[in-house]
């Protein structure tokens, strides 16, 4: 009976590992959603578009692409977990429609400020790089051919721990950088171009993770 259980608890073992390896953490603190229900101003600021650019319909947050800008979160944050779906509206949709996801962002706010972009724009979602003085070693900044069909969801798990981060894109683990900088900030969802929705939309504070495990 012993023996049985040995490729099980290998399999654990291997499991975990792959875990800290991609840079995921093995524990879990408390995750709070990101998505509005009625609007933006639940959980987000609008920052250079407008407020009216973004919209909430049946749990979907639903962002116009015009003008450009971006809703950040009302917190910052430098040790976190975020997770989103996120697909374009294909109908007549040009053949690289953008957006992007803005990590830890530095004040002033403006339409590209200082921060790590983690990539939405077909075919290149995926990649991972600076903006505006940002920095992130070791990423792969020209991913391609990971997104669905256009039109289907697609999911992000980011995670950024101790000036590392970690994307798994549709269940892969497909990029990873080192050296943030800056290594704190706002969270966002840009506005870039053409008409994108997002969905099941959270944050895991894992700082607050850390407290927690400290009393």
């Amino acid at each position: 009976m012993f023996r049985d259980k040995l490729p099980l608890a290998a399999s654990v073992v291997a499991c975990v590992a792959a875990f800290v390896v991609a840079g995921l953490p093995v524990s879990a603190g408390e995750v709070r959603s990101l998505s509005p229900q009625k609007d933006i101003s639940e959980h987000w600021v609008p920052e250079v578009a407008p407020p009216d650019t973004w919209s909430v319909k049946d749990g979907v947050l639903i962002c116009k692409g015009q003008p450009h800008g971006y809703i950040r979160t009302k917190k910052e944050y430098a040790n976190y977990i975020f997770k989103f779906e996120w697909r374009y509206k294909p109908e007549g949709a040009p053949p690289d429609p953008n957006s992007g996801v803005l990590l830890n962002i530095a004040e002033p706010h403006k339409t590209w400020p200082k921060c790590i972009e983690v990539q939405l724009m077909n075919p290149d979602a995926g990649s991972i790089f600076p903006l505006e003085g940002g920095v992130v070693e070791g990423a792969i900044k020209k991913l391609q051919g990971k997104a669905k069909p256009m039109g289907e969801w697609n999911s992000y798990v980011i995670t950024v721990r101790d000036g590392q981060l970690s994307l798994v894109f549709n269940g892969e683990v497909v990029n990873q950088g080192t050296g943030l900088e800056p290594r704190r900030g706002t969270i966002a969802l840009q506005s870039e171009g053409w008409e994108i929705h997002f969905r099941n939309i959270s944050i895991e504070d894992l700082d607050e993770e850390r407290r927690n495990w400290d009393k």
